[in-house]
């Protein structure tokens, strides 16, 4: 029931504006998304091209359990690379002996889905999703560790989600609803009101208030700059606001500025004008010319 206009990709992940994704998807196209979900799900062609086969999958079509999901979100803590979980640690016999420790013996394929780069933006894009975006309740709960993660709610309030890591990169997944996918949690059941607290609650038992820095390594290929939220390029002195924003080498902005010039300052300062004079004008009512109409 709201616009936000023109909006950064950190704006639209921290806040969940949706219709962000599908442009992005409309842009980059469904071979591209294809790839990507095949490498951090690893899925067959026919399951992918099953289930990312129209704009709608930008939304998240695709049915993942919370492990497959988990197993998925590892992806940005590990600097891109992805590894099949072990579902046994060790073995013990009864006196704690070790007799086979599969987390050492195991040999482990990590598989490059995303650039090291890519991983360390959006991780650090999902941190605003818990600090100041629709994950935020995390923090009601009394959790004020370093996290980052995603909110995830499907249509008529079925699924509520949320993904998030922390510090040590420990990876969570919490679900709620039904387990039949058409019966509804009721309206506002959302991830960010019922998952991510969730969430919350679980990592303060954890942490018992440690606070572990979420500190993905800054590799090179990655670009600090200083830009105006509004527009997306580089502030000039009349821009009220700007933020670091983190880009891949070479594509970071290069222009100045378009929105806050002295032409949009001048426009802006003659429609204030315009109002108070507006204002100043006295506003006639129906009943104060009620005897000429009488006349007429």
């Amino acid at each position: 029931g709201s616009f936000s206009g023109p909006v950064t990709l950190r704006e639209a992940i921290a806040k969940s504006l949706n219709t962000v994704s599908v442009q992005v998807l409309d842009k980059i196209g469904l071979g591209i998304l294809r790839n990507y979900v095949k490498k951090f799900f690893n899925l067959s062609d026919n399951d992918v091209n099953k289930y990312i086969n129209s704009m709608a999958s930008a939304l998240g079509t695709l049915e993942v359990s919370p492990l497959e999901l988990a197993v998925a979100s590892t992806v940005f803590y590990r600097g891109g690379t992805r590894v099949e979980p072990i579902f046994i640690l060790r073995i013990e016999d009864k006196y704690g002996r070790v007799i086979k420790d599969f987390s050492k013996d195991t040999k482990i394929n990590p598989v490059q889905v995303i650039s090291p780069q890519t991983a360390f933006i959006l991780t650090s894009m999902m941190k605003d999703v818990v600090n100041k975006g629709t994950g935020a309740l995390i923090r009601s709960v009394g959790f004020y560790g370093d996290a980052a993660g995603k909110t995830g709610t499907t249509s008529y309030w079925r699924d509520a989600w949320f993904m998030g890591f922390t510090g040590d990169g420990l990876v969570t997944v919490v679900w709620f609803g039904f387990d039949k996918s058409t019966i509804s949690m009721g309206r506002g059941i959302v991830g960010g009101s019922v998952a991510a607290p969730t969430f919350g609650e679980y990592m303060k038992e954890i942490y018992k208030g440690q606070n572990i820095p979420l500190q993905i390594p800054y590799t090179s290929g990655i670009t600090a700059v200083e830009i105006c939220p509004e527009s997306g390029k580089l502030p000039t002195p009349l821009c009220p606001k700007t933020t670091t924003e983190y880009f891949l080498s070479g594509t970071e902005p290069t222009e100045e500025c378009n929105v806050h010039t002295k032409e949009h300052l001048k426009y802006t300062k003659d429609i204030f004008e315009f109002k108070e004079k507006e204002e100043k004008i006295p506003i006639y009512k129906e009943e104060d010319f009620k005897d000429e109409f009488l006349k007429f």
